[in-house]
């Protein structure tokens, strides 16, 4: 079955290309890689290469024509196959311009917030917590903070040259 290969984006700004030259004719045998056309871009003038192996059946574009992304320009297939008619070109898309309306009153409920917390926290008690819970009490965890400490004090004291920063960084 015959293939149509179409235009082709070849940058990111592309919109429409320009045919500068074939490089092949109708009838003749193609294979992957082959340059099949240059094609001139909004920046640069860039080689077609062949996508598809066969025989070249029909040019639909001929050289010197601005043609848009996705327009057909030829068609590969078996040689003998009737070429197929290329369906009508892609009309340019415009861009999204328009804004969605916005309706004038929105039917919105209000529901008062919930009262702020003053900022206190309750703490929780050893026979508070649940049994499944594996994070340690406040009660367990003071002994290796003050050995922490101790630590940390005992460095400054060993280097006093030092000692600002040891502070500084550790409160």
């Amino acid at each position: 079955m015959a293939e149509i290969i179409d235009m082709p984006k070849l940058s990111d700004t592309m919109s429409v290309g320009t045919l500068v030259k074939w490089n092949i004719k109708e009838g003749q045998v193609v294979a992957f890689g082959d340059i099949l056309a240059e094609v001139e871009t909004d920046k640069a003038t860039m080689e077609l290469s062949c996508t598809v192996p066969g025989t070249i059946l029909k040019i639909y574009a001929p050289a010197g024509q601005q043609l848009p992304v996705g327009a057909p320009i030829c068609a590969i297939g078996k040689k003998g196959e009737a070429a197929p008619e290329p369906a009508a070109a892609p009309a340019p898309k415009a861009p999204k311009t328009a804004v969605p309306a916005i309706p004038e009153k929105a039917e919105v409920s209000c529901v008062p917030a919930a009262p702020a917390s003053s900022g206190s926290v309750t703490p929780q008690s050893d026979e508070d917590r649940r049994p499944g819970d594996s994070r340690k009490s406040r009660s367990e965890l003071r002994p290796r903070c003050s050995r922490l400490l101790w630590l940390r004090d005992s460095a400054v004291r060993r280097f006093p040259h030092q000692g600002l920063a040891l502070r500084e960084a550790h409160g």
